[in-house]
Protein backbone atom coordinates (compact mmCIF):
# COMPACT_ATOMS: atom_id res chain seq x y z
CA UNK A 1 0.00 0.00 0.00
CA UNK A 2 1.54 3.27 -0.71
CA UNK A 3 0.03 6.94 -0.36
CA UNK A 4 0.85 10.04 -2.19
CA UNK A 5 -0.14 13.43 -2.63
CA UNK A 6 -2.75 14.30 0.83
CA UNK A 7 -4.82 11.52 -0.40
CA UNK A 8 -6.41 9.58 2.38
CA UNK A 9 -7.44 5.98 2.13
CA UNK A 10 -10.53 5.17 4.59
CA UNK A 11 -10.55 1.89 5.62
CA UNK A 12 -12.97 -0.09 7.95
CA UNK A 13 -12.63 -3.31 10.09
CA UNK A 14 -10.80 -6.50 8.60
CA UNK A 15 -7.19 -7.62 8.33
CA UNK A 16 -5.39 -6.27 5.25
CA UNK A 17 -2.24 -8.64 4.45
CA UNK A 18 -0.13 -5.98 2.38
CA UNK A 19 4.09 -6.42 1.46
CA UNK A 20 4.61 -2.62 2.93
CA UNK A 21 2.97 0.34 3.81
CA UNK A 22 4.69 3.47 2.97
CA UNK A 23 2.89 7.02 3.11
CA UNK A 24 4.28 9.92 1.55
CA UNK A 25 3.39 13.58 1.24
CA UNK A 26 0.85 14.48 4.12
CA UNK A 27 -1.55 11.56 2.66
CA UNK A 28 -3.44 9.55 5.64
CA UNK A 29 -4.85 6.04 6.96
CA UNK A 30 -8.14 6.86 8.14
CA UNK A 31 -9.61 4.31 10.48
CA UNK A 32 -13.65 4.38 9.76
CA UNK A 33 -14.74 1.65 12.04
CA UNK A 34 -11.62 -0.70 13.81
CA UNK A 35 -10.11 -2.96 14.55
CA UNK A 36 -8.00 -2.64 11.26
CA UNK A 37 -5.17 -5.06 11.71
CA UNK A 38 -1.94 -4.93 8.66
CA UNK A 39 -0.34 -7.89 8.33
CA UNK A 40 2.54 -6.72 6.11
CA UNK A 41 4.69 -9.39 4.90
CA UNK A 42 8.27 -6.94 3.88
CA UNK A 43 9.45 -9.21 1.14
CA UNK A 44 12.37 -7.74 -0.54
CA UNK A 45 11.44 -4.19 1.28
CA UNK A 46 14.34 -2.94 3.47
CA UNK A 47 11.85 -0.30 5.64
CA UNK A 48 8.00 -2.52 4.76
CA UNK A 49 6.65 0.31 7.09
CA UNK A 50 6.61 4.06 6.85
CA UNK A 51 4.43 6.29 8.23
CA UNK A 52 5.20 10.14 7.95
CA UNK A 53 3.12 14.16 8.49
CA UNK A 54 0.54 13.20 10.24
CA UNK A 55 -0.15 9.87 8.71
CA UNK A 56 -2.35 7.95 10.89
CA UNK A 57 -5.80 8.65 11.67
CA UNK A 58 -7.77 6.92 14.37
CA UNK A 59 -10.46 8.57 15.68
CA UNK A 60 -11.14 6.17 18.74
CA UNK A 61 -7.49 6.89 20.06
CA UNK A 62 -8.02 3.29 20.69
CA UNK A 63 -4.83 1.72 19.66
CA UNK A 64 -6.37 -1.71 19.47
CA UNK A 65 -8.01 -0.15 16.82
CA UNK A 66 -5.26 0.04 14.54
CA UNK A 67 -2.24 -2.35 14.29
CA UNK A 68 0.77 -3.29 12.33
CA UNK A 69 1.99 -6.58 12.38
CA UNK A 70 5.59 -7.55 11.11
CA UNK A 71 7.99 -10.85 11.33
CA UNK A 72 10.54 -9.65 9.34
CA UNK A 73 14.13 -7.80 10.08
CA UNK A 74 13.28 -4.54 7.86
CA UNK A 75 12.68 -1.23 9.35
CA UNK A 76 9.66 0.43 11.13
CA UNK A 77 9.66 4.44 10.29
CA UNK A 78 7.38 6.77 12.06
CA UNK A 79 8.40 10.72 11.78
CA UNK A 80 6.79 14.28 10.87
CA UNK A 81 4.81 15.35 13.45
CA UNK A 82 2.58 12.31 13.50
CA UNK A 83 -0.40 11.91 16.10
CA UNK A 84 -1.94 8.51 16.47
CA UNK A 85 -2.86 5.82 18.56
CA UNK A 86 -1.81 2.19 17.17
CA UNK A 87 -0.35 -0.62 18.16
CA UNK A 88 3.05 -1.80 16.21
CA UNK A 89 4.30 -5.43 16.72
CA UNK A 90 7.86 -6.15 15.30
CA UNK A 91 10.12 -7.82 17.68
CA UNK A 92 12.72 -8.50 15.25
CA UNK A 93 12.76 -4.98 13.35
CA UNK A 94 14.54 -2.03 13.96
CA UNK A 95 12.55 1.17 14.34
CA UNK A 96 12.59 4.38 14.85
CA UNK A 97 9.70 7.45 15.54
CA UNK A 98 11.42 11.07 14.54
CA UNK A 99 10.42 14.68 13.78
CA UNK A 100 8.03 14.98 17.11
CA UNK A 101 5.88 12.14 16.43
CA UNK A 102 3.88 10.84 19.04
CA UNK A 103 2.77 7.70 19.54
CA UNK A 104 -0.46 6.90 21.91
CA UNK A 105 -0.11 2.80 22.06
CA UNK A 106 2.93 0.59 22.01
CA UNK A 107 5.54 0.00 19.80
CA UNK A 108 7.34 -3.51 20.47
CA UNK A 109 11.16 -3.71 17.83
CA UNK A 110 13.78 -5.39 18.22
CA UNK A 111 15.87 -1.74 19.04
CA UNK A 112 14.54 1.74 18.83
CA UNK A 113 15.70 5.51 17.67
CA UNK A 114 13.71 8.02 19.12
CA UNK A 115 14.87 11.87 17.58
CA UNK A 116 13.64 15.17 17.39
CA UNK A 117 11.40 15.56 20.25
CA UNK A 118 9.37 11.83 19.02
CA UNK A 119 7.89 10.01 22.37
CA UNK A 120 5.88 7.30 22.66
CA UNK A 121 2.90 7.06 25.62
CA UNK A 122 2.36 3.65 26.50
CA UNK A 123 -1.73 2.80 26.62
CA UNK A 124 -2.44 0.65 29.81
CA UNK A 125 -5.37 -0.76 28.57
CA UNK A 126 -3.27 -2.64 26.00
CA UNK A 127 -2.20 -4.48 29.26
CA UNK A 128 -6.11 -6.18 29.14
CA UNK A 129 -6.72 -5.67 25.29
CA UNK A 130 -3.60 -6.55 23.14
CA UNK A 131 -2.66 -10.06 22.19
CA UNK A 132 0.10 -12.03 24.32
CA UNK A 133 3.15 -12.93 21.87
CA UNK A 134 4.31 -16.39 23.22
CA UNK A 135 3.51 -18.15 26.66
CA UNK A 136 2.96 -16.12 29.66
CA UNK A 137 6.53 -15.95 31.34
CA UNK A 138 7.14 -15.79 34.73
CA UNK A 139 8.71 -12.64 35.92
CA UNK A 140 9.27 -12.76 39.60
CA UNK A 141 9.40 -15.31 42.41
CA UNK A 142 9.79 -15.70 46.11
CA UNK A 143 10.23 -17.69 48.79
CA UNK A 144 9.26 -15.18 51.48
CA UNK A 145 5.65 -16.09 52.61
CA UNK A 146 3.00 -13.13 53.98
Amino acid sequence: VTTNGSSTLHLKAGTYIVNSVTMNGNSRIQVDSGPVIFKVAGVNQTTPITITGQGLVNPTFKPTDMQFIYGGTGQVKLSGGDFTSAVFYAPQASGSITGGADLYGSMVVKQLLGMGGAAIHYDVSLQQDAMTAGNYMLSAFTWKSY
